[in-house]
């Protein structure tokens, strides 16, 4: 009876440690995907990453959000709403509520004036660190102007 015991005891402990290997590789095979990688400017449009210092009311193109190096054909594009505000209330909200991968943001622009913030607001919320807010400049001819030396 004492070896029938001991049997049980022993099956049920290596049939715990198994279950629990497997759990605790499940666990970290999830926490690795759950969290993506998102650069300091994870925004891309036409297939480049964005340059902030040009990006103006007048700027035009598909814009992307991904996870992982902007540069690099492996990025991975993430579903996200765009949002124009002008002082603090939402501008044409029917257009706002549609989730994309990638948008074209000359409609939106079109609409957008100087000191207006557009939003991009990633829909997962494990991809929330990737929201980022953009203050839209109109274009400076004066500081682009150069004598050409």
């Amino acid at each position: 009876m004492k070896t029938y015991r001991f049997v049980f005891v022993i099956l049920g402990c290596v049939l715990g440690l198994t279950s629990w290997k497997i759990m605790l590789g499940a666990d970290h095979a999830s926490a690795v995907e759950e969290k993506p990688e998102f650069y300091t400017n994870p925004l891309v449009l036409n297939n480049k990453p964005l340059n902030l210092t040009v990006f103006s009311i007048h700027s035009r193109g598909r814009l992307a959000l991904v996870s992982g190096d902007p540069k690099s054909e492996e990025a991975i594009k993430i579903p996200f709403r765009m949002y124009l505000y002008r002082n603090g209330i939402l501008i044409r909200k029917e257009e706002s509520d549609k989730a994309q991968q990638v948008y074209d943001i000359a409609p939106l622009m079109e609409l957008a004036r100087p000191g207006d913030d557009l939003v991009i607001d990633p829909v997962r919320p494990m991809d929330k660190p990737a929201r980022r807010a953009i203050r839209l400049q109109g274009v400076s001819w004066f500081f682009n102007w150069s004598l050409g030396c």
